[in-house]
């Protein structure tokens, strides 16, 4: 096992540069192996400095000098390396091949850690129309019509203009209404200048996409230019006019170095990449997965048994989560050895708002987590679609398995199947700064609602919050369909009385899944309303093969 404090995780260079264990060149200048032309004796040395330098760090090293990389092959080298130097121009003056890279890169799974070696005398253009393809133009905004004097409009768009929209800043506004000003135009929206600037970056290179990448960090400057979108990070390197290829190698390498202390990554993306030299200790050693031969035809047997696609599928994440949680147990100890050595620097921010966020964000980590049943089921936190009204469900986990009930056991329900009833509290949103000092009531949720990505933390009161009594909202619910979830939605009805009527009618609604509460949180709000500590629901298998209810 890597010792991981042998190092220290927190140090972006350790994390990102010192665990690189393979690195590709890409550069039409470069000879290899299989190409027998003769590309000149600077490009040589270049090449071989390049290769020197990093073998001395003990890098696996490859040339490739081919301007085609839409062969599956070749992209799969790509993703195979831990660092790729590319250079700008694989074709003379052509830079669409190595665009072609950055923006297939900047679309991929696996991270990817790339200089682009130029000799263009305008460095920081090119890293702008770089970070341009990497984020793409939008397709609806760059193909709106816009209102005729606007179409011919030539905006002076600057680089910082250009940087500020691709960072998602709106730096650019003043140039887009002083154009407009000064072309005699009446008052637009800054809508329009949107519009012009996804146009602008299509000019660029960048291909139109329906969801634009987020370039969450940039950097344009003298000497740092380098940005990160989604798993890419990319720094633009110039090429020496000097012909000293170890000093340019060098460089090469430190100004790699510059860019990622400029980065400045979080604590915890150094911390999961320098975890990465530890994933394939211990591959081939049966003790660190499952040793036991029965165990795991009994797992196979348990995902097979499930009843449907959706609740097998659950079970094989379930033990696929044991199994990976198994196989790294050592290297979580390291990580929590060092998450522990961290916590001593911790210092808590002088700002309240700060300090209040950091409560708000870590009691909906600890309250609630992201939803993956494929049914309602005790915890189950949901909302009706289009509004903020939220309810969770406190229905014993045993009584919302999507299953045939039997007659004899539970005639209601026999009766009403596939209909399930449910019983659900009904949830207020709370401001979050009057639900913290009293957060250890066990009176509130905190969750983030996982189907509005961009919503911050919810506050909800699960009981009245006025009485020393735990008072619940509680309602008698009908979820349709076994209370099963399908394409992220499920059907509830809820009794209501209208108005100047005496008997109750059923409102159907649609609603959404939001989060799960943990289970400490959510077993509890199923005693305070009733429920028997013994109905929690767990799951065992008989020898016939069939699910025992819990």
């Amino acid at each position: 096992m890597t010792d991981l404090a042998a190092v220290d995780p927190f140090d972006p260079v350790e994390s990102y540069v010192r665990g690189i264990r393979s690195v590709l060149f890409v550069d039409d200048q470069f000879p290899t192996y299989g190409d027998g032309r003769d590309h000149g004796r600077r490009e040589a040395e270049r090449a071989r400095a390049l290769w020197s330098a990093c073998t001395q760090l003990g890098w696996l090293c490859d040339v490739d000098n081919s301007p085609e990389w839409d062969d599956p092959v070749r992209l799969k080298r790509l993703a195979s390396c831990d660092l790729l130097v590319l250079d700008y121009h694989l074709i003379e003056n052509d830079s669409g091949p190595a665009l072609e890279i950055v923006r297939k890169l900047a679309r991929g799974e696996a991270p990817n850690l790339v200089v682009l070696y130029t000799a263009d005398p305008s460095p920081t253009s090119v890293l702008i129309s770089v970070a341009a393809v990497a984020r793409g133009s939008t397709a609806a905004a760059s193909l709106t019509e816009l209102d005729s004097d606007l179409e011919d409009l030539n905006v002076p768009w600057s680089e910082k203009d250009v940087v500020a929209f691709i960072h998602g800043r709106r730096d650019w506004v003043p140039t887009f209404r002083r154009a407009i000003r000064d072309a005699g135009l009446g008052d637009h929206s800054p809508a329009s200048g949107e519009v012009l600037l996804e146009r602008h970056l299509a000019g660029l290179g960048a291909e139109k996409v329906e969801r634009a990448e987020t370039v969450e960090k940039i950097a344009v400057g003298e000497h740092l230019r380098w940005f990160q979108c989604g798993n890419l990070f990319l720094t633009v390197v110039t090429k020496s006019d000097e012909h000293n290829p170890e000093e340019e190698a060098e460089r090469l390498l430190a100004e790699l170095e510059k860019a990622i202390i400029d980065w400045a990554p979080e604590w915890l993306a150094c911390l999961i990449a320098a975890s990465r030299r530890t994933v394939e200790v211990g591959s081939f050693r049966d003790d660190a997965r499952l040793p036991e031969p029965a165990l795991r035809g009994g797992l196979l047997r348990y995902v097979r048994n499930a009843g449907g696609e959706e609740e097998a599928g659950r079970r094989a994440r379930e033990i696929a989560a044991h199994v990976l949680s198994r196989r790294f147990h050592s290297a979580a100890e390291e990580m929590g050895l060092l998450l522990h050595q961290r916590a001593a620097s911790y210092q808590e921010p002088h700002s309240e708002n700060d300090r209040n966020a950091e409560l708000l964000h870590l009691n909906a980590f600890l309250c609630s987590e992201e939803f993956r049943r494929h049914h309602l089921r005790v915890g189950s936190v949901f909302r009706r679609e289009a509004t903020d009204e939220y309810w969770v469900c406190v229905t014993p986990a045993c009584d919302m398995v999507p299953r045939t009930r039997s007659a004899e056991i539970d005639p209601w329900a026999s009766e009403l199947d596939p209909v399930r009833p449910m019983l659900a509290l009904r949830l207020t949103i709370q401001a979050g700064t009057s639900a913290l000092p009293k957060a250890e009531q066990g009176r509130y949720l905190f969750f983030r609602d996982q189907s509005k990505p961009d919503s911050g933390v919810v506050v909800a009161a699960a009981f009245n919050t006025t009485t020393d009594d735990p008072n619940p909202r509680i309602e008698q619910m009908f979820a349709m369909g076994r209370a099963v979830v399908v394409d992220g939605r499920v059907s509830v009805q809820r009794c209501i009385r209208e108005a100047g009527q005496d008997s109750v009618t059923l409102q159907t609604v649609t609603c959404v899944p939001a989060c799960q509460l943990r289970a400490p949180y959510a077993e509890r709000l199923t005693h305070v309303v009733g429920g028997h500590l013994s109905r929690i629901g767990v799951n065992f298998l008989r020898s016939e093969g069939g699910a025992v209810p819990g």
